[in-house]
């Protein structure tokens, strides 16, 4: 991590954020080096030894503790997916990430699929969604 990095996630602790993440020992830039190696450790024993920042546990169990739903839920196991806002609308792109075996060329082949999913945008309630997917 480098300094300013590590500056910023100083800056959103202070703030309030919940920041989960390895313990860093130095930065991958050698701009100011050593200084900058110097300054990212004192800054990680400034915020890790403290315990504002989370380490060694996975996502799910932090957010669980804190009692914060999912921001996406399927019914499949192998979707990626990102939530964006773009101006006031909640922006979902989900993926199948399932590997079928074959290869498809032209999109009107590809079998459709269905999958029951939830989406819980900031500040609204979550709605589950029924939703066609098409897999390759």
């Amino acid at each position: 991590m480098t300094p300013a990095v590590a500056r910023k996630v100083r800056a959103l602790v202070e703030a309030g954020a919940v920041i989960i993440g390895p313990k860093p020992t130095a930065s991958p830039s050698l701009q100011d080096y050593p200084e900058c190696d110097a300054e990212v450790r004192r800054i990680a024993d400034e915020l890790w030894d403290s315990g504002k920042v989370i380490s060694g546990r996975p996502v799910t169990q932090v957010l669980g503790d804190l009692k914060t739903s999912p921001d996406f839920q399927a019914d499949a196991a192998d979707l990626l997916w990102i939530h964006r806002r773009i101006g006031s609308t909640d922006a979902y792109f989900v993926s199948n990430q399932e590997e079928s075996g074959r290869l498809l060329t032209v999109r009107s082949a590809w079998p459709a699929c269905s999958l029951n999913c939830g989406m819980r945008p900031p500040g609204k309630l979550a709605m589950p969604a029924r939703s066609r997917a098409r897999t390759a």
